[in-house]
């Protein structure tokens, strides 16, 4: 019972300070940094993709593949928290992780 009251004062006391909605906002920031190096990659792949030589397509198809995991690493912050509130493991009240896919890239 300790433990959980000591929890529960811990989150207040982050939610009160605004601490929470900076992590929302740097893991917002983050997501949109991985979604923009994930189409930089992809773009360096296609032209690398659409070379004569066999070597370099093999070099874009492996970038191909590198941005593609960029991108899914991107929306992990996302998932993640969607799976917490469907096992029912409660976070911080005021940090929201499913808002970093909806409101980042509309503010970006």
């Amino acid at each position: 019972m300790l433990q959980s009251t000591g929890a529960d004062q811990a989150g207040e006391a982050v939610c009160e300070t605004g601490f929470g909605d900076l992590i929302v906002i740097g893991l917002g920031l983050v997501t949109i940094f991985l979604v923009m190096l994930a189409v930089y990659r992809g773009t360096l792949a296609f032209n690398k993709y659409g070379s004569p030589r066999t070597e370099k397509k093999r070099e874009g198809q492996e970038q191909l593949k590198g941005a593609g995991i960029t991108l899914m690493g991107a929306f992990m912050p996302g998932i993640f928290a969607t799976i917490l509130d469907q096992v029912g493991l409660v976070t911080l009240s005021c940090v929201d992780l499913g808002n970093v896919l909806v409101t980042m890239p509309v503010l970006f």
